[in-house]
């Protein structure tokens, strides 16, 4: 019994270290599609702030989760999708997150994409902590998820 708890637990320990990260999946009622996230490359300072795109990412995906709305890993380009943008320069910051969809021009054949609806802001840390700027971008989620779901609920029967 103790050798198959072992074995378990090597295999356990190899697919968390080895496996492939995707965008967690929950059905869902209240988005009529999934919101791909995509956050821009950050600058050499992010490591000094103890930041990364990966947790970014992960930290947007658990807020829209909280919504219950569903991340995605479709092409983002084909439909909307939330963009987070991480710029830090010393002990100061800037972030936005934005969320950007296709938008057709009568005036010309096919579409572009187009910013329709944007929260950012800037600070200064001298700590360099990372958790003066998730906490922000966790919150201009919520307040996205939140204006996403009044603007693309599905209607009950």
């Amino acid at each position: 019994m103790k050798t198959l708890i072992q074995i378990f637990l090597l295999i356990f320990a190899y697919s968390v270290t080895y496996g492939e990260a995707k965008p967690l999946k929950v059905p869902t009622t209240l988005s009529p599609q999934g919101i791909e996230v995509v956050v821009e490359g950050l600058s050499n300072d992010a490591r000094e702030w103890g930041l990364s795109e990966l947790l970014i990412q992960s930290k947007v995906e658990q807020t829209l989760l909280g919504f219950n709305l569903e991340p995605s890993d479709d092409e983002p380009f084909l439909k909307g999708y939330l963009y987070v943008n991480v710029n830090l320069v010393g002990s100061a910051y800037n972030v936005q997150v934005a969320y950007n969809r296709p938008v057709e021009i009568p005036q010309q054949s096919g579409y572009i994409h187009a910013t329709v609806w944007e929260k950012s802001g800037a600070g200064i840390d001298t700590a360099k902590d990372k958790y003066s700027i998730l906490p922000f971008i966790q919150e201009k989620t919520s307040i996205f998820a939140t204006e996403y779901i009044k603007q693309n609920r599905k209607p009950t029967l």
